[in-house]
């Protein structure tokens, strides 16, 4: 949308007086201008001062999003040209190419069910959110309960990937960021991440021909979330040069 966001860890923030739309992958998250400021409001929910911005180029792990979703062919463009912007700055790159298509679907499934346990129903919700409670209480529990087991695998494998490496570089969505006010656009691009329970953070990329923004997103180790801020600050500003 522009602007930097900030999926934080799950689990690492307290929910309390939210209202929950699926408790199991429920988390926090922030807007702000730039990454420096996302870096300042998180450092202040925890009473201290935020990190400076690394000195040494990252390692990152490049994954152009197109085994889930379909990609546009501008932020594919987008995303290629910050890997290479990245890589001109010194960052070593190297492909990601771990199967995230299970874990695209199965968040589908947390979700679908979490909402469907945890939202009431209610005439005046919206569309979408009556056919996610639909399709929720349709899930049956054997399937909800294999979904939770891939996931379980998939994020032992993907930290395993994140052992040797500073971040994950990933489209922030599909496309260009949607006309109007209807809806947000398709979530594919944040699905794997969010059901493994990574953090992420959003960069403004460069604008499409109508003047839409694009925007990139880099997915950390849960461990080492301060980290990934710094990276997002170094690739902020490899982007700008």
């Amino acid at each position: 949308c522009g602007v930097a966001g900030l999926a934080v860890t799950r689990g690492s923030l307290p929910t309390a007086g939210v209202t929950p739309l699926a408790p199991e992958l429920d988390t926090l998250g922030f807007f702000a201008a730039t990454v420096a400021d996302l870096a300042t409001a998180r450092a202040a929910l925890d009473g201290r001062a935020p990190d400076p911005a690394p000195t040494t180029a990252p390692r990152l792990l490049a994954w152009d999003g197109t085994d889930v979703g379909a990609v546009t062919p501008g932020m594919r463009a987008t995303h290629a040209d910050a890997v290479a912007r990245a890589r001109a700055a010194g960052a070593d790159v190297a492909a990601f190419d771990d199967d995230l298509r299970a874990a695209t679907a199965d968040h589908r499934t947390l979700m679908a069910a979490g909402a469907a346990a945890s939202v009431p129903a209610h005439p005046d919700l919206g569309p979408h959110l009556r056919a996610l409670l639909a399709e929720g209480r349709a899930i049956p529990p054997d399937a909800l309960a294999a979904a939770r087991a891939r996931t379980a695998v998939t994020r032992e494998e993907v930290l395993a990937r994140l052992a040797d490496a500073d971040a994950v570089l990933a489209p922030g969505a599909l496309g260009a960021a949607p006309v109007g006010l209807d809806a947000t656009g398709d979530p594919a691009m944040s699905r794997p991440w969010h059901v493994l329970g990574l953090p992420a953070v959003a960069l403004p990329g460069p604008r499409a021909p109508d003047g839409l923004p694009r925007g990139l997103q880099l997915v950390g180790h849960p461990a080492r979330e301060e980290a990934l801020l710094g990276v997002a600050r170094w690739l902020e500003a490899a982007l700008r040069a």
